[in-house]
């Protein structure tokens, strides 16, 4: 590099050490320069996208396991804590989405196969349809918790909100398998099969496994109090608020109804 002033060759340095005027920098540094900046300013981005995608695989792959762990022995689930929060949340909500698509799909191929002959086959609106299928099932697991935490504080059991969720949820993982089939039947349009699979896994997920459930943890927890009325006690609780619910519900429509019916 030379220097600009005295025409001094140097190789390194800031200044000449000839004349002491400051070097100049060439172009291939500055552009090697503009470079290392431009990847040390892009490589924090592309790490942290990174480190993203391994924990998302992660995640997944330990919910896999732990699913694959409760599917084939449900009785575990009696045992998770407050840490298996996650996997029992994460199996509810796919249990609810499961039903909410199986139905969807099942309409849809049925909407589908009447529009045939009759111009181009249209498709239901996924979104608010399928927002009320998830509804409809986010208030029946809804009624079941309720019921839970009610009847565990009569019994007087330590029970937390996160372990109630995590030991119930991770119960579901079955049903939750069983809905996912019949998303399979929905889209076929097998009308029976379908709602064969929904009715199974509904009745035993919103009564049996609550009954099953409070009747397990009294006998394991309190056995001097008497487990079989307390859970006995849970399913017509279950009952008594799915009926005071769907009263409301049954008006709420009647009243619609009628006003509909106003205007002719």
């Amino acid at each position: 590099m030379k220097c600009p002033q005295c025409d001094h060759e140097q190789v390194t340095g800031k200044f000449c050490g000839n004349c002491g005027a400051p070097m100049e920098q060439s172009a291939a540094s500055i552009e090697n320069t503009g470079e290392t900046a431009t990847i040390a300013t892009e490589n924090p981005s592309a790490e942290s996208g990174k480190h993203s995608v391994e924990r998302v695989k992660k995640m997944s792959g330990d919910y896999g396991q732990g699913a694959l762990r409760f599917l084939k022995q449900p009785s575990l689930a009696f045992r998770a804590g407050e840490s298996d929060f996650v996997q029992g949340l994460i199996t509810l909500i796919v249990y609810m989405a499961a039903f909410s698509l199986s139905i969807y799909f099942l309409a849809n191929s049925l909407f589908q196969l009447m529009g045939l002959g009759y111009g181009e086959p249209s498709s239901l609106p996924f979104f608010s349809v399928n927002s009320r299928l998830f509804a409809a099932s986010l208030v029946g697991m809804a009624i079941c918790f309720v019921s839970l935490f009610i009847i565990a504080k009569a019994m007087k059991l330590q029970l937390s909100i996160k372990q109630l969720v995590a030991q119930y949820g991770n119960l579901v993982t079955p049903f939750a398998v069983v809905n996912v089939l019949a998303i399979v039947t929905g889209l076929s349009g097998a009308v029976v099969m379908t709602f064969l699979l929904l009715g199974i896994s509904g009745a035993f997920v919103l009564m049996v496994v609550p009954v099953l459930y409070i009747y397990h943890l009294g006998l394991a927890l309190m056995p001097e109090r008497n487990v079989f009325y307390w859970s006995i006690g849970t399913g017509l609780l279950i009952m008594f608020i799915s009926y005071l619910l769907w009263n409301i519900m049954l008006s709420d429509m009647w009243e619609e109804l009628d006003s509909f019916l106003s205007y002719f």
